[in-house]
């Protein structure tokens, strides 16, 4: 094989994660292309250290701050992947940072850099993997038909958790500031993990030499396959790696020579734990209905239930609840580490930066168990074969909640792990941390960038300077926390404002379509009152034309009579009478003025009177076309009343209609038995006297 140029930087893909890659002393060193997160295990191989100095450099520094830890899948894809900042500090503390100058100063361009060594037909090896291998290639879907409905954002959730003041290299394990993404990675989705802890990116699907296989593909079975277990073992196999959200028919009615409980990989995890893994509810229930075994263990000695714990995908689907109650039976157990379920919990936000997620399974389990207190406190106290309990394993990942909720439920402050350290002491040494003037990086605590090495050389310089960043990020706080306040605040007035404005509308609307009718129906009314004003005007005139000429009429046979008696009496055959005569009948009487005012006010009155007339005589023609339809009505009222006279109803009508308007039909109800008559009997029976019945 010819030699490599040095610093030469190749792209690869290793269990479904692209990455940049360069060899650097015979070390392929990667850089993840999604994120630049860097190996720091492949980092500590430069460095020249064995296999227990890498282990234990990252479990004492690496460890402790921001980072992903990777098991299983392509053996070089594997170990401790760190932040790119995390890994210049790393690479400086051991003095190393010119070697890797190549992998962390590259700066993708339009050119892609050619593949990596051998690694064009490491995908070609599929017939001559392990079944370790074969899942730890696979994708997680994020969610599957059978609840994909179901999955709920977790922004809302992710907000409330708290962390004790986090170092500046691990701020936030769930919520960290994205690196640069390079151009020629901008087609790869978000990476998600299995149940191996492998990560990889959606669209990758089992390959083979000749292609993508349908995993439910009908093969001609080889002799190393002639077992039916390990057939369908591999049918398991591939449907959790595969892209496929049917569920095979093997597990929805499984034949009778199927071992639910039979391992399916390398690691002897069973069906039971992948599916408890990657939160598939519907499955695990199918195989706890054909027999599947809650107490199986992997060969680490894990449950399906810690399996279920070490991974967020029941965080993300919002499932854990419902496995928990299909799973709780083993709460029990402990692994080969001398872990029970809660260890991994706590582990899921200290080696796997989810606090979130950690938090939520908490919850969820010591909600479930809260009434066996001391049991539970049993359990929360035991401790793993380093003296870890649940407790001091949350303190040192500096999470406020998850530290509160164990203490709450009976955890013990004081006990102490290996290193003589208890809950306390982390707790002192992180305050003490959020003390200190100059906090050096969680990962690398001698670390220091190059960019600030000797700056802020003198103590009043270094006690400036850490006044000024405690002031600064206590002010930070304290906006972030009023930000939210006041944005919570806000959210809850505007949803008022929208329920109010949606029911305004509704009844803007509905007074609209009443406006409508009223107006159709008001046209015709005013048409009708106008009509009626006009006939009753021409009655009224009709009426006084009749009253004038039968006023003229009775004048006329008043002169008549008048002419009739003087002609009787011989007047007209007397002459003319003298003028002095008449004189007297000419002169008019004192109080003819009297007379004449009195006269006056009786025309007044009786033209009143008159019209006072003519209203009664218009209302009662105008009743007389209702009047009967109203007699009914009132005969009806009186019957269903028990037989009440009939000029009464109109009182019992008026003292109804007043009940119900007050909504009290009740009462309503009560006065109608009361004004109903009661037979001659009940009312000697109350003691009355009897009323004779004409």
């Amino acid at each position: 094989m010819p030699s490599l140029p040095p610093g030469q930087i190749f792209k690869a893909t290793y269990s479904g994660v692209p990455v940049y890659e360069c060899i650097i002393k015979d070390v392929a060193v990667m850089r993840r292309r999604s994120d630049a997160w860097l190996n720091a295990t492949q980092i500590l191989k430069v460095v020249g250290l064995d296999k227990s100095q890498r282990t234990r450099v990252l479990e004492k520094e690496v460890q402790k701050g921001i980072h992903e830890k990777v098991q299983g899948g392509y053996g070089k894809y594997q170990g401790t992947w760190i932040p790119m900042d995390v890994a210049i500090a790393l690479a400086e503390h051991y003095h190393i940072r010119e070697l890797l100058e190549p992998i962390i100063a590259f700066v993708p361009s339009d050119r892609s850099p050619p593949p990596a060594p051998k690694h064009a037909i490491a995908t070609s090896g599929r017939l001559k993997k392990t079944p370790s291998e074969v899942m730890d290639s696979a994708r997680l879907r994020a969610s599957s038909e059978e609840n994909s409905s179901e999955v709920i954002g977790a922004d809302e959730y992710n907000r409330s958790e708290g962390s004790i003041s986090p170092s500046p290299s691990d701020m936030s394990s769930a919520s960290r500031t994205p690196s640069p993404i390079a151009p020629d990675a901008k087609d790869y989705a978000p990476r998600y993990a299995d149940a191996r802890g492998v990560m990889y990116t959606p669209g990758s699907r089992v390959s083979t030499p000749y292609g993508y296989r349908d995993p439910y593909m009908q093969t001609t079975p080889t002799y190393e396959e002639a077992d039916p277990q390990a057939r369908y073992a591999e049918i398991i196999l591939d449907y959790f790696i595969s892209e496929t959200t049917t569920i095979p028919p093997l597990l929805v009615s499984p034949p009778l020579d199927f071992d639910p409980n039979m391992s399916i990989d390398e690691d002897e995890h069973t069906a039971l734990h992948w599916a408890c893994a990657m939160g598939r509810i519907r499955v695990v229930k199918l195989l706890l209905s054909a027999g599947a075994d809650v107490f199986r263990v992997n060969s680490n000695g894990q449950t399906a239930l810690m399996r279920a714990a070490m991974f967020s995908n029941n965080y993300d689907l919002r499932k854990f609840p419902e496995l928990f109650e299909l799973l709780h039976r083993s709460i029990l157990n402990i692994d080969r580490s001398d872990r029970t379920v809660f260890h991994h919990v706590v582990d899921l936000a200290l080696s796997r930066g989810k606090p979130q997620a950690s938090r939520y399974y908490l919850e969820t389990m010591i909600h479930r168990l809260a009434e066996y207190g001391d049991q539970l406190a049993d359990i929360l106290n035991f401790q793993d074969d380093e003296g870890e309990t649940a407790l001091t394993m949350a303190a040192r990942a500096r999470s406020k909640r998850l530290v509160k909720l164990l203490l709450e439920h009976g955890a013990d402050p004081k006990i102490r792990n290996r290193e003589g350290k208890n809950a306390e002491d982390y707790i002192v040494e992180d305050e003490r941390f959020r003390a200190s003037p100059s906090r050096p990086s969680a990962a690398l605590p001698s670390a220091e960038p190059a960019g600030h090495q000797g700056a802020h050389t003198s103590e009043a310089g270094q006690r400036a300077a850490g006044r000024a960043v405690g002031l600064v990020s206590t002010l930070l706080h304290d906006l972030a926390d009023s930000y939210d306040t006041e944005l919570a605040i806000l959210e809850k007035k505007l949803a008022h404002a929208q329920s109010l404005l949606v029911q305004i509308q509704s009844e803007i609307a509905e007074s609209g379509r009443m406006e409508a009718a009223l107006r159709a129906s008001g046209q015709d009314t005013d048409e009708t009152l106008a009509k009626v004003h006009r006939l009753e005007d021409e009655v009224r005139t009709a009426y006084r034309r009749r009253d004038a000429a039968e006023a003229a009429r009775q004048w006329a046979d008043a002169e008549s009579r008048i002419r009739s008696a003087q002609h009787a009496a011989g007047i007209e055959g007397l002459g003319h009478v003298h003028d002095a005569d008449v004189q007297p009948l000419l002169t008019p009487p004192s109080d003819l003025r009297a007379e004449l005012e009195r006269l006056r006010d009786a025309t007044r009155a009786a033209c009143a009177r008159r019209d006072q007339l003519e209203q009664t005589y218009l209302d009662n023609q105008r009743d007389q076309a209702t009047g009967h339809t109203m007699t009914t009505y009132r005969r009806l009222i009186a019957a269903g009343c028990g037989g009440i006279p009939t000029e009464e109803v109109d009182a019992v009508v008026n003292v109804l209609n007043d009940l119900l308007e007050e909504g009290d039909s009740a009462a309503a109800a009560k006065y109608v038995d009361q004004v109903r008559p009661r037979p001659q009997e009940e009312r000697m029976d109350d003691g009355a006297a009897p009323v004779a019945v004409s």
